[in-house]
């Protein structure tokens, strides 16, 4: 390995001998990794944080289906700004990953989370959907006469962009393959395209409810009628945007610290406080709620302005879990350690749950004991740019990752585990050595 960089004895050490980071070697054809990026997107409708967002979206047929005459093309007009909120998203996302990597940063799927004032600002904004939806207060946006608020054109590409930014932490099957190609695609093009076919896969079964008049119908037909329902139903929806709220605010605190979560705390209050003026404001001047809605995005812009992003610790319990450093991994597995690699983000649903379920319960530690497991934990909740080429290493865009080395062989685990198959894993790799 003399003469070279850090970065190539990571590719040479921990990319299996049977590939190569070329875009030649890899076994996906570019037709098929966008099929994938579009289910990707499209099963991101069912994961638990996009549901209220798609919940405000029935609600949206419901009272359309009161308005016979302007409904279908309203319908059109909202199911085209659904898809251009969510592909507008996408592209800025695209466009910022392209210009940090051309500035030559490591960065994945889920960057933003590791920024502790985006992740404030999403507590801020998570928060006050949930204050919108319990009726706390309400702002208008429509571009319509005839129609709500809630069924104007700007309220769809407004619900748009917001399904993105909830969704951002999800990665769901078949977009970990996707977003680990485009890493290796040479074209700037393609590497777009690819953010483009996912946000088409999130936005289509919106899209194409609303965008065929009897397919519309239909759905309407199936949803309760209009009535009081609706107004206990967006409050219910309340509680999960605050329960999203609450994890961020843990995820934050895992960033930062005591003191920083307190001043979100505070100006969560300050928030509420300026929203319930807002709505007390409905007979004022125009002029005068304009200042308050300025004041709102002045708080936005102070917090993302006042936490700078610090390092992560990752606090070790009663097993003795390791903070991963790659030269550390590297020596144990010259003296012939084996080595279970867990890269994981607080961000990240599914990395939690296989933790919690699996991954660090007391039946798998005394089994890493037993076994003379090394665990080592990756922690890619705040950027890391060693964990990133890590990640990179294996064609992996975000996390989870799972790596079992057994006499220094990397085997790579499901992203969905179970106590069944890490323990096999584990033993079967120990019977090939």
């Amino acid at each position: 390995l003399q003469g070279k960089s850090e970065t190539s004895k990571l590719s040479i050490l921990f990319i299996p001998t049977n590939q190569d980071k070329s875009l030649d070697s890899l076994n996906y054809d570019y037709w098929l990794v966008l099929l994938m990026a579009f289910l990707g997107g499209l099963l991101l409708n069912i994961m638990p944080c996009i549901f209220p967002v798609i919940a405000l979206k029935l609600i949206q047929l419901v009272k359309m289906g009161e308005n016979s005459e302007d409904s279908p093309s309203l319908s059109s007009l909202n199911a085209w700004m659904y898809l251009s909120g969510i592909l507008f998203s996408f592209g800025i996302l695209g466009i910022m990953l392209e210009i940090l990597r051309q500035a030559g940063l490591q960065i994945g799927w889920g960057f933003q989370l590791q920024n502790p004032a985006f992740v404030a600002s999403m507590v801020l904004l998570f928060f006050i959907i949930s204050l919108n939806l319990a009726g706390v207060f309400e702002v208008n946006i429509s571009v319509t006469r005839k129609s709500t608020p809630e069924q104007g054109p700007m309220h769809s590409f407004a619900t748009g962009v917001l399904a993105c930014v909830v969704a951002t932490p999800c990665t769901a099957p078949f977009m970990a393959t996707a977003l680990g190609y485009a890493l290796f695609l040479d074209s700037q093009a393609q590497r777009m395209l690819l953010f483009i076919f996912m946000g088409f896969g999130m936005a289509f079964p919106i899209w194409f409810i609303e965008i065929f008049p009897s397919i519309r119908s239909k759905c309407i037909n199936l949803l309760p009628k209009p009535g009081p329902w609706m107004v206990t139903f967006k409050q219910i929806l309340a509680y999960p945007m605050l329960l999203a709220s609450v994890w961020l605010l843990w995820v934050f605190g895992k960033q930062t610290g005591t003191a920083e979560v307190y001043m979100i705390l505070l100006t969560l209050i300050l928030m509420t406080a300026t929203l319930q003026v807002y709505q007390a404001s409905f007979y004022w001047k125009s002029i005068w709620r304009n200042t308050i809605l300025v004041g709102i995005v002045v708080q936005f812009i102070a917090v993302a302005l006042y936490f700078n992003p610090s390092s992560t610790n990752y606090n070790d319990d009663s097993f003795s879990y390791h903070k991963f450093d790659m030269h550390d991994l590297q020596n144990n597995l010259r003296n012939g350690q084996s080595v279970f690699v867990i890269a994981t983000a607080d961000w990240c649903v599914s990395c939690k749950f296989n933790e919690r379920l699996v991954l660090q319960t007391k039946t798998m530690e005394d089994f890493y004991r037993e076994q003379k497991i090394k665990v080592m934990i990756a922690d890619w909740t705040k950027y890391d740019s060693e964990i990133t080429g890590y990640l990179n290493s294996f064609n992996r865009a975000g996390v989870p990752l799972y790596v079992i080395y057994q006499n220094g062989k990397p085997k790579i685990l499901p992203q969905i585990l179970t106590q069944n198959i890490v323990e096999n894993a584990i033993l079967n790799s120990k019977e090939f050595q």
